[in-house]
């Protein structure tokens, strides 16, 4: 299908805000591939442990905390930014707009380290304010396995999570994809969230309302501002956001049977 564009929100949201630093000459453009149709911002993580990580295709960056140096390890593709499960530990992008209710999707390359302790929920990624829950994609500890858990606050402030029953092994990678499919035109039944494990049928949960817009800073592997979730022990690598739907297809194509596929997606 083709994907709906984004208000301008989702580019701020994901981009964020450039830091004063020379970004890097080699940016690489996404044009040979279905893949590249609707994509906003990829992020390689191949700056070892710089400052900030720019997006490899635009001036998208992640910074890290004040005073923190966060590190990287050997990625899916080349490297992958290192989490330590730390309250310190993670890439933000400052204070901007959370997703709201837009067409969106996001794709992630996750390795788990830790299962942690039962019950425990390690945050991917969150859009969370100091006074106003966002988006969160967690993984919990479920009878001592990971599974991964994908909610929006709606604008009556209520939550709804799209929960996947598949366990994620510990240090292997899984490609995660979770997307917003807000469909208020037709019926309540459309109005979909979704979270896809390597490449198989998403898991959804239906929306009733619209989801919440406001302001939020971005967290990529920390410990949202709201909510119970801990911060993310493990790697994160090749994170890519999308303007509207991934199609199932589209999906089983992105995880090329386990193999992934590289920024630029040049194939096929």
């Amino acid at each position: 299908m083709v994907r709906l564009l984004l208000a301008s929100l989702l580019a701020l949201a994901v981009w964020g805000t450039p830091v004063a630093r020379a970004f890097a000459a080699d940016k690489k453009v996404c044009k040979d591939s279905v893949l590249c149709v609707g994509l906003n911002a990829h992020y390689d993580f191949e700056e070892g442990s710089d400052a900030a990580r720019e997006a490899s295709d635009s001036l998208g960056v992640f910074n890290e905390p004040d005073g923190q140096n966060i590190g990287n390890a050997t990625g899916k593709f080349g490297n992958a930014v290192a989490f330590t499960g730390s309250s310190t530990s993670y890439l933000h992008i400052p204070e901007t707009g959370n997703f709201g209710n837009e067409f969106y999707s996001l794709v992630f390359w996750v390795y788990p380290t830790s299962a942690g302790s039962a019950g425990q929920k390690q945050a991917i990624i969150s859009t969370n304010s100091a006074n106003s829950r966002g988006e969160t994609l967690y993984l919990e500890n479920v009878s001592g396995n990971l599974q991964a858990r994908w909610t929006v606050t709606l604008n009556d402030d209520t939550t709804v999570t799209a929960s996947s029953a598949t366990n994620l092994a510990l240090s292997t990678w899984h490609m995660i994809v979770v997307w917003v499919y807000p469909d208020f035109v037709t019926s309540a039944t459309t109005d979909l969230i979704g979270v896809s494990i390597n490449g198989a049928v998403s898991t959804t949960a239906a929306l009733d309302k619209p989801v919440k817009a406001g302001l939020s800073q971005i967290r990529l592997g920390g410990q949202p501002y709201t909510g119970t979730e801990q911060p993310f022990t493990g790697r994160i690598d090749h994170f890519t956001s999308f303007e509207g739907y991934l199609t199932p297809a589209e999906i089983t194509l992105l995880y090329n049977s386990g193999s992934g596929r590289a920024f630029p997606f040049s194939t096929p």
